[in-house]
């Protein structure tokens, strides 16, 4: 079943997962969940500029790898599921999807941050 969600019950979720975050600045619903000092993961939540979710059926959230350098994503094809819904368990889901990307860097730790000071590849094209 579909819920709303404030900032505050998403920040306080985030207070009781044990990792360490950070709201990305230039966004209302980007939070950073720092895995080291070059690496974290991506929360893009459903929070909108006015700090409430958007509604039913307008977004979905999403985790990935990224570089806290330059913000380039690291990771996509190690990806669980390509979005989490706002159903009634919420947190429990959420917190299955960090653990998920954790256990992905933890893998390869080594790898993850010497990757992370790479520049973004540009022009890229497929054949």
């Amino acid at each position: 079943m579909y819920t709303r969600m404030t900032r505050t019950e998403i920040e306080n979720w985030l207070d009781d997962t044990g990792f360490w975050w950070k709201r990305d600045d230039r966004t209302a619903g980007i939070y950073l969940v720092r895995l080291s000092d070059e690496v974290a993961i991506k929360l893009s939540t459903t929070l909108s500029g006015r700090d409430d979710a958007m509604g039913k059926g307008r977004a979905s959230t999403s985790m990935m790898l990224v570089s806290l350098i330059n913000g380039r994503c690291l990771n996509a094809k190690a990806r669980d599921r390509k979005h989490f819904k706002r159903t009634t368990n919420w947190r429990k889901t959420w917190l299955a999807g960090l653990r998920h990307w954790a256990g992905v860097f933890d893998r390869c730790p080594h790898f993850y941050n010497r990757i992370a000071h790479e520049a973004p590849t540009r022009g890229y094209r497929r054949r």
